[in-house]
């Protein structure tokens, strides 16, 4: 089994721990995901969403923090955008600012709760 093995400064090193094979094993995996942006697919502006507080808080963690747009998968014009329309959600009271917004529906033919008169 190989070990990966990083010299530091107070170590000493053989030359061959630092040829080309070796270097592969140290170098960080690139990730080349496809960006699979919804907004740009369907062509929408998220911007002009800011009312649909459904499609916002998908992108907002429990907490209420704006997803990265290393997890978000949104383009970098996309995720300005959509940090824009939550701000915007935000300062108008159609979204909290520290948690993340949940949504119950019912059931069709099912009514909600509530007094009965």
């Amino acid at each position: 089994m190989l070990t990966i093995w990083l010299p530091t400064a107070a170590q000493t090193y053989a030359p061959h721990d630092l040829n080309e094979e070796t270097h592969e094993l140290y170098r960080g995996k690139v990730r080349n995901q496809p960006q699979s942006d919804p907004f740009q697919q369907l062509g929408l502006n998220p911007l002009h969403e800011y009312k649909n507080t459904v499609i916002l808080s998908r992108y907002v963690s429990a907490l209420g923090r704006i997803a990265p747009r290393a997890n978000s998968g949104l383009t970098r014009k996309n995720q300005r955008r959509l940090a824009k329309a939550i701000k915007r959600a935000r300062a108008m009271g159609l979204m909290p600012y520290t948690y993340r917004q949940t949504f119950a529906f019912m059931p069709e033919g099912r009514t909600g709760g509530g007094f009965r008169s």
